[in-house]
């Protein structure tokens, strides 16, 4: 595994933690006061009101712990998916490490592919 990798797995894993932490079903977004809503601890309704306008607490609705949670284990899907594999031999010498996916047999993809660098983008982890 790469370092890139390494540091994206990281970031994945704090993001899906703080989601996991915040974690309440059924958020809903109410247009007319701006709140965002939730099921409390005692299976109450809960309202969070934004400062900020309809789309905000709209994003926030759409943001909610469980849909970063999936995309969370999306990303890590796609991170196996785009796997480190060893180059076949020349001449007897290994010629590199390639995406399992995206590299061509010629040796011009080098890894991390661009699929895990744009993975890499949405957390913020700069190869």
């Amino acid at each position: 595994m790469t370092d890139l990798v390494a540091r994206l797995r990281e970031a994945i894993g704090e993001t899906e933690q703080v989601a996991k932490d915040a974690e309440q079903e059924n958020w809903r977004w109410y247009a007319e006061d701006k709140t965002v809503m939730t099921h409390g601890q005692d299976g109450e309704w809960e309202g969070y009101r934004t400062t900020g306008t309809r789309a905000d607490a709209e994003h926030i609705a759409r943001h909610d712990p469980t849909t970063v949670i999936r995309r969370c284990a999306a990303d890590r899907k796609i991170l196996d998916l785009h796997g480190l594999m060893p180059r076949p031999l020349k001449n007897g010498m290994p010629t590199g490490w390639a995406c399992s996916i995206c590299d061509d047999g010629e040796g011009t993809y080098n890894y991390p592919c661009e699929t895990v660098q744009i993975v890499a983008e949405f957390y913020e982890v700069e190869a």
